[in-house]
């Protein structure tokens, strides 16, 4: 997050945070088949990623921040906001350094499909903000 904020800091450019709930069953195109629970869950994730935001936006407030609660598969929820994008910024959660080094799924996806370019921080960078190991 910290590096987002401060990329779209640099680039004079708003952010706009997405959190993917993953997969419903049925389809939310359709309101019969979405799920009940659906609508009091998507408020719960939508408030607790505004809260989780207002924090850096505090920091930086020179940065207009944005925030999207939405479900699929990560990499293709985030590829949904790439057009508009100048830089996706995602997380890595390797744990040892052979599997950091090692791509996800999500980061694999949009370093392939993604119209713009894609900054994959790793774990360790948060405590080390050089991003050297």
């Amino acid at each position: 997050t910290e590096w987002a904020f401060e990329e779209a800091a640099l680039r004079g450019a708003d952010l706009t945070a997405v959190f993917s709930c993953g997969e419903l069953p049925g389809s939310l195109a359709d309101p019969e088949a979405q799920p009940r629970w659906w609508p009091e869950y998507q408020a719960q994730q939508q408030e607790l990623l505004n809260q989780r935001i207002a924090r850096w936006s505090a920091r930086h407030p020179e940065v207009v921040a944005h925030c999207a609660v939405t479900t699929g598969r990560t990499a293709w929820a985030l590829m949904r906001y790439a057009p508009e994008a100048q830089l996706i910024v995602v997380g890595s959660r390797g744990r040892s350094e052979f599997v950091g080094s090692v791509l996800g799924s999500t980061s694999n996806a949009l370093i392939h499909h993604a119209p713009c370019p894609v900054m994959i921080v790793p774990s360790s960078a948060s405590a080390n903000r050089s991003g050297q190991p």
